[in-house]
């Protein structure tokens, strides 16, 4: 089961089977969503109201106030697993893992990002902008977030080499991310 409220007082919760409700926290009324994929894996609330899931495949999928789910946008790369999903305000960004050629070292389970841009109008739409695949030698990206007061997205990656684990936090506006321009501070005290 994959849960997320919304910023507009509502609930959304949807099973890998297909199945999901959306409810009113004000009245506690439910309803049913409709047009959900099977193997929903992740819900993350839409701030202006709705919901954003992925499926095992990596698709995008939106379900609005009135609990009608579409398809937002196709991921469309090879061996997707391990998505989830950051939102970023008027940007939302797809994290997960995909396979890769690097020319100097083949295929490869790259750290995958891709931006999206949100186009509001009868219904939010995704628009997809650019993609970032790293290579496993830069490490796991553990955690990323959106930090509102910043406009930052933050991301938590380790490295371990020799034995030895490294933390560095790397931030940057979405847009920045989108082309790899970013902030990179050495954090220690973590183990």
């Amino acid at each position: 089961l994959h849960c997320a409220p919304d910023g507009k007082r509502r609930f959304f919760a949807a099973s890998g089977s297909g199945t999901g409700v959306v409810l009113n926290l004000a009245t506690l009324q439910s309803a049913p969503l409709k047009g959900c994929p099977l193997g929903i894996n992740v819900a993350v609330g839409e701030d202006s109201g709705g919901c954003w899931f992925t499926d095992r495949e990596g698709d995008i999928y939106f379900a609005d106030e009135a609990g009608q789910c579409h398809c937002a946008a196709k991921i469309g790369l090879r061996d997707v697993h391990g998505s989830h999903l950051v939102n970023c305000g008027d940007y939302l960004v797809w994290v997960g893992y995909s396979s890769k050629y690097f020319p100097e070292t083949g295929g490869e389970p790259a750290r995958t990002f891709v931006f999206f841009s949100k186009v509001r109008g009868s219904r939010l739409v995704l628009e997809r902008f650019d993609e970032q695949f790293r290579h496993p030698r830069e490490g796991y990206c553990g955690v990323a977030c959106y930090d509102q007061a910043t406009e930052k997205l933050v991301m938590l990656w380790e490295l371990v080499s020799h034995g030895i684990e490294t933390y560095t936090i790397r931030a940057g506006r979405v847009k920045d991310f989108a082309q790899w321009r970013i902030e990179e501070i050495n954090v220690s005290g973590l183990e």
